[in-house]
């Protein structure tokens, strides 16, 4: 008679012998196999504790699948986030923008004042941090052509901008168009 790899159940042929001690054993193994499984289940944690052990919440994610002049995330009841971190990789734009609430927040990259050629890569990220009078912004940006590097790290107040009810995070490209491939990821850190 054969048996399984893993848990060596009985497997028969039509010329074996069926016992009904082999039944029992097997069901015996099975028991106890189940049984350590749910032992071992018992003991993590269940998805509200992970949810309230990991602080910082992946809000929506987007990648342009054709080039494109704009791309967005919505989040839905923002008030709820004490902080946000929007990351960005983008290829094939001239002046791109990253635009919140539909107002243009600041350039993540510009290549029009040294070069009319359009990045060939950006990447970068902001923290945006919701204030009682506007929103404080701090950012990280790197971008590169064919002719120049630029880099950037800088902190600004952006006062009238309130990140309240739904809230929208959106690149914005002025002169050309992100290429495909381009990527936005939003997080919020939860109060």
């Amino acid at each position: 008679m054969r048996e399984t790899s893993n848990y060596k159940l009985n497997q028969w042929d039509k010329t074996d012998r069926i016992e009904m001690e082999d039944f029992n054993e097997d069901n015996r193994k099975i028991d106890a196999a189940l049984g350590a499984l749910a032992g071992t289940l018992a003991d993590k944690p269940s998805r509200s504790e992970m949810a309230e052990a990991l602080p910082w919440v992946k809000l929506g994610e987007t990648t342009l699948s054709t080039a494109a002049t704009e791309m967005s995330i919505t989040v839905p009841n923002a008030d709820q986030y004490q902080q946000f971190l929007v990351f960005y990789t983008a290829a094939g734009g001239k002046i791109t923008y990253l635009t919140v609430q539909g107002k243009d927040t600041f350039a993540l990259y510009n290549f029009s004042g040294t070069s009319t050629a359009p990045a060939s890569k950006a990447a970068g990220r902001a923290e945006l941090y919701p204030m009682n009078d506007g929103t404080f912004v701090t950012y990280s940006i790197y971008g590169t052509n064919s002719s120049t590097t630029q880099r950037y790290n800088d902190c600004m107040l952006s006062t009238g901008l309130m990140l309240s009810g739904n809230v929208s995070f959106a690149l914005r490209e002025i002169q050309s168009q992100l290429a495909a491939g381009t990527k936005l990821v939003v997080y919020g850190l939860k109060k």
